[in-house]
């Protein structure tokens, strides 16, 4: 049985629709990251399951009970917000002790040393760094022992080297501590790095459910497809066969597709090749060095700009720079093809 089900949740601001019937089940232990653009619904989904904000339909289970009209002190769970919402006035022993029914020192030093703070119970949240602030609001959240650990985007307001640190550091205590735990971030490099499964979210609903690596090389959708890392997207139309055309092209695939339809071609930069017997001709506009690969934006007549990452290696070998023509290998095995093109 699921730990989390929600089923069928809408919220309505007005006659806004921010989430429209939302459903999905996660396994006790899991890590969930939702992911997607500003104003997709995901954050208003986690308030949703830790009963800050009620929903306009559907029923929240947790753990076997339903939890659709519970007061939040009534659903187990810890949370964490970007804020940090560090009570200013109180040390940091008695933020971490805010949630225990009794001030607890030994718990208090438990949980700061889980997060590598041993030593600052003494101090006040304005005298500590924001990666500092955001493992106490941490360990405040999991003083109580909760089951379900809550993530409101927990790290955007950090610098990226904390942010890389904390990433790990959230990710071995899911682990060491069993927990079942929900990220609302933005970051598809957060998602892909920390989630068991991934939750992609736009305009109130769902996406796509899976793995990390399933959004990464089998995107359910279009928007998936352009939202969750680089991808270069070229207008099509499908000939009704089993093919499509692209810039006078006839390339495998399309199957389903009417005549005529029009389609959108779907290659991550790293599985598009330079090679002398490549399907299309384009012209280097520009290098981007990225450490150890090098991105290279090219275009090929009508079809505007496109992407392709070229090691450092090969790219000592090709000495390309901007001007350079070249003809790209079209590899029919990592092409994904969507009805439509991008808005």
């Amino acid at each position: 049985m699921a730990y989390l089900s929600l089923t069928n949740i809408e919220k309505s601001y007005g006659q806004f629709r921010a989430l429209d019937g939302v459903s999905l089940d996660m396994e006790e232990g899991e890590f969930v990251c939702f992911l997607g653009p500003s104003g997709c619904g995901k954050t208003s989904l986690l308030r949703i399951i830790a009963g800050l904000d009620r929903q306009s339909a559907g029923t929240v289970e947790i753990a076997g009970k339903d939890c659709s009209n519970a007061p939040p002190e009534q659903r187990d769970y810890g949370i964490v917000f970007q804020s940090y919402a560090l009570f200013p006035n109180m040390t940091v022993a008695r933020n971490v002790a805010y949630g225990l029914r009794s001030r607890d020192e030994g718990r208090v030093a438990e949980m700061l040393d889980l997060v590598g703070l041993p030593d600052l119970g003494d101090r006040y949240p304005g005298q500590l760094s924001g990666g500092q602030q955001q493992r106490i609001a941490l360990a405040r959240a999991l003083a109580p022992s909760p089951r379900l650990l809550l993530l409101d985007e927990p790290l955007s307001a950090l610098d990226a080297r904390v942010r890389l640190t904390l990433r790990r550091q959230i990710r071995a205590l899911h682990d060491r501590l069993g927990l079942t735990t929900i990220m609302v971030t933005h970051d598809q490099e957060e998602a892909l790095t920390l989630a068991d499964r991934i939750v992609v979210m736009n305009h109130g609903h769902i996406e796509q459910v899976a793995t990390p690596a399933e959004i990464y090389a089998r995107p359910a959708s279009l928007f998936v497809a352009g939202f969750v890392g680089a991808m270069n997207i070229l207008p099509a139309t499908a000939t009704g066969r089993g093919s499509v055309r692209l810039a006078g092209l006839e390339l495998a695939g399309g199957q389903g597709f009417a005549e005529g339809e029009a389609v959108s071609l779907c290659w991550r930069p790293e599985d598009l090749t330079i090679d002398a017997a490549g399907e299309l001709e384009a012209l280097v506009e520009s290098v981007e060095f990225l450490g150890p690969f090098h991105r290279a934006t090219l275009r090929a007549g009508d079809l505007g700009c496109f992407a392709i990452d070229v090691g450092a290696e090969r790219m000592r070998d090709l000495g390309l720079s901007g001007g350079s023509a070249v003809r790209i290998g079209l590899p029919v095995d990592r092409l994904r093809i969507f009805a439509g093109h991008p808005s």
